[in-house]
């Protein structure tokens, strides 16, 4: 299963409850980190195909602008 941004979101919703309601929460730091990395490295690959497909669109419609 490939993560969603909601899935993260969601995993580190519940990891965040699960650290503060407990006194070796602490210990589940490197968890939360991680999935903060995996959430920003989603994120950002979602806005660069994005700026992608915008690009590609422009592209394309200023090569049909230009053979009109």
């Amino acid at each position: 299963m490939t993560p969603t941004v909601e899935n993260l979101n969601e995993c580190l919703d519940t990891l965040a409850a699960i650290m503060t309601s407990r006194a070796d929460g602490d210990r589940l730091v490197p968890l939360y980190r991680r999935l903060e990395r995996e959430l920003e490295k989603l994120s950002s690959d979602q806005d660069v195909m994005t700026a992608a497909l915008a690009r590609a669109r422009q592209s394309r419609d200023q090569r049909a602008a230009q053979s009109a």
